[in-house]
């Protein structure tokens, strides 16, 4: 009979059954993200993936799996670096087992939304807009008239589109400098490394650019309402965003409690507020 370990509480126990695991389960000591392995493999994986039912044992076994007691063992590999080395898909319900303050890896796409657009508006409206009308402060509208009309568009084009690139690096700068964005904080949204180290600037950058191009289009009309409706689906079904994927980063969330509750409403007023009135 194959024997199994599993870890919980930064310690590995074990070895024990298939049916004790499945025990552990059912009395809530253990959960579906909970990582096991077979003895012999030091590949993780999640209790869930086993797939056990109770059909999979007799009665017999059943009745008498109280025999069979974990013993502690060493620990000699954290189990979140192997399996995100050996399986980069097993990232659903990812447990952070570790001494980090936000724990809460389950999908928010609204919280995601709102702090995304809380940053947009903020960056838009009193930073990138009042930095072009003092570079622009100096051309008079007699001059403004002079250009031809596709020049004027060209122009206007160039300066939404190189918005999304202002975008990209503020936020890649406050990330790595600071540790996260403002619109970020409010939502209680931070993304770390895969062995949740905060982001570099590079890294900031590089799923920034995944973020604008896979999630928004680079704002695109229609276009981007297609994508964040994949992004949207991608993070209530895989629980994870294509670009998370794709970088092996891990976003997580300030736990829902009455103190993050207050600030998400703080946070949709002043993105109305700042949309309406400046």
């Amino acid at each position: 009979m194959q024997a199994w370990y599993y870890w919980s509480k930064n310690t590995e126990f074990g070895p024990v059954t298939k049916l004790k695991l499945f025990t552990l389960y059912k009395e809530k000591q253990i959960a579906g993200y909970n990582f096991v392995r077979p003895e012999g493999s030091e590949v993780w994986t999640s209790y869930k993936d086993l797939d056990i039912h109770q059909d999979d044992f007799s009665q017999e076994e059943l009745d008498n799996n109280s025999a069979f007691i974990p013993v502690e063992r060493n620990v000699r590999v954290n189990p979140s670096e192997s399996l995100l080395k050996n399986n980069e898909e097993e990232f659903d319900n990812l447990p952070l087992e570790i001494n980090y303050k936000w724990k809460d890896i389950s999908p928010h796409p609204w919280r995601r939304s709102f702090a995304r657009f809380l940053d947009i508006s903020i960056y838009s409206k009193f930073v990138y807009i009042p930095g072009i009308y003092y570079l622009t402060s100096g051309i008079s509208p007699a001059r403004v008239d002079q250009f031809p009309p596709s020049e004027l568009i060209a122009f206007f084009v160039f300066l939404y589109f190189s918005f999304f690139l202002f975008a990209m690096f503020l936020n890649a700068a406050l990330i790595s400098l600071l540790g996260n964005t403002l619109g970020r904080w409010i939502f209680g949204i931070q993304t770390l490394e895969k062995d949740f180290s905060p982001l570099s600037f590079y890294s900031a950058l590089e799923r920034e650019f995944y973020v604008w191009k896979n999630g928004l289009a680079f704002g695109i009309p229609i276009i981007n309402l297609i994508t964040q409706v994949y992004g949207y689906l991608d993070l209530t079904m895989k629980k994870r965003t294509s670009w998370d994927k794709k970088l092996g980063t891990i976003t997580a969330q300030r736990e829902d409690n009455t103190k993050q509750f207050i600030l998400c409403i703080i946070g949709i007023l002043g993105y109305l507020i700042i949309f309406r009135y400046f």
